[in-house]
């Protein structure tokens, strides 16, 4: 009998230990795959900040696979995810901390860089004299902002997309509060120099009324259009004319 039992046990422990390898992904529990998903959303969340304050970084991947899998998660209440499921969560979330991580690193070189470039950029103003147009540093480079700045057709009115741009080169302004700025408003050759002239003044003035209503003194900042005089393209194509519609805006030491 004691024989009998002993191996009823020993079968009984082999079976359940082969029913937990085989199905050890279904013995997540809700908490744990609320969990799961939550740290998904927040790395997306991570990323897509990233994505938004780097205008020359990457688009977000496509993930519709994934968001697919969240959702089906979420009206099941979170009672019937699948092994598949879980896996393609799992790999989808070593993707996303991968990102996080270089993300990170980047931000600290983007931080470290900015604070070398202030440095540069104040040695820069004491050595200008009054009336020379000081070049900022890499970091505080104003033209890498001034190329997202965009308007209506024939038009000064700003973009809504032209906002974060602005305000990066407004916070730049605001920050050398001992130089001055001019804008400058250019367009391409097409239609009357005129016309040209008067629309590239509008929207100098359009970028600098925006400036100021972001708390950039008045005094400190000018504007003046240009026209097509001074095109730094072809104006033959489209892409040289596209180039050729622009901003831009140069700092000055003032004149004591």
């Amino acid at each position: 009998m004691k024989k009998i039992i002993f191996l009823i046990v020993i079968v009984s422990q082999f079976a359940l230990s082969g029913f937990s390898q085989v199905d050890s992904l279904h013995r997540y529990t809700d908490a744990e795959v609320i969990k799961l998903t939550n740290h998904v959303k927040n790395l997306e969340k991570r990323t897509a900040a990233y994505n938004a304050s780097q205008y020359d970084a990457p688009k977000p991947p496509n993930n519709a696979a994934e968001q697919k899998i969240l959702s089906d998660i979420a009206t099941d209440s979170l009672h019937r995810y699948t092994d598949a499921n879980v896996i393609k969560l799992a790999k989808y979330i070593k993707y996303l901390e991968k990102i996080d991580s270089l993300n990170t690193v980047a931000i600290a070189k983007v931080k470290v860089k900015a604070h070398d470039d202030s440095l540069a950029t104040i040695a820069a103003i004491a050595k200008a004299k009054g009336g020379d147009e000081v070049l900022l540093g890499e970091g505080q480079d104003i033209d890498k902002f001034v190329k997202y700045i965009y308007f209506d057709f024939n038009s000064a009115v700003l973009t809504k997309e032209s906002s974060k741009p602005l305000d990066d080169v407004a916070a730049i302004l605001m920050k050398y509060n001992k130089l001055n700025f001019v804008v400058e408003g250019h367009t391409d050759s097409v239609g009357t120099p005129a016309y040209n002239l008067n629309l590239s003044k509008r929207r100098a003035e359009s970028v600098k009324q925006y400036f100021v209503s972001k708390g950039v003194p008045a005094p400190r900042i000018s504007s003046i259009g240009y026209g097509k005089a001074k095109p730094i393209d072809t104006n033959q194509t489209e892409q040289g004319r596209a180039k050729n519609r622009r901003v831009a805006i140069k700092a000055i030491k003032p004149k004591k």
